[in-house]
């Protein structure tokens, strides 16, 4: 390996804490203990900064919008209105079809074909489960035969 670059947390603090930043929320003990031998070590003045975001705060933020919109985009559902009235959506959704392990016995075109109009069928259902909108990109797997690509 001629380089590696740093775990998410760390290039957090590369690269996202500025002078503007007046809080920084941890929701796991161990990231917490990370984050702190860290800025220990490099960036004492960022300590006053990092706080460990426990079950407790989250059991009483229950009933608050912010618990309702990290619900909601944890579901995936693409709109999330606030008590106000603004709204946040999902912008871009993008899918990546491919077989996985599964090359078909006989003929890979048709495996393809039959992994793709799966696929179709799939996303479709999720799109309406999940009342996706936006920019939606789905990437099938490439097919040689002209007739296959128009089915």
């Amino acid at each position: 390996m001629v380089q590696k670059d740093l775990d998410l947390i760390f290039r957090i603090f590369r690269d996202l804490i500025t002078k503007d930043v007046t809080r920084l929320v941890v929701d796991s003990a161990v990231e917490y203990e990370r984050c702190m031998e860290y800025t220990e070590s490099l960036f004492p003045e960022l300590r006053q900064l990092l706080f460990l975001y426990t079950e407790d705060e989250r059991s009483s933020r229950a009933s608050g919008s912010s618990a309702r919109w990290r619900r909601r985009f944890e579901q995936g559902l693409a709109q999330v209105r606030g008590v106000s009235g603004h709204r946040a959506d999902r912008g871009l959704v993008s899918v990546d079809v491919n077989t996985g392990k599964y090359v078909g016995k006989h003929d890979f075109e048709e495996t393809i074909l039959k992994t793709n109009r799966e696929a179709a069928v799939e996303i479709a259902r999720q799109v309406r489960l999940r009342d996706l909108g936006g920019i939606i990109i789905i990437d099938f797997i490439d097919m040689a035969r002209q007739e296959n690509r128009t089915r």
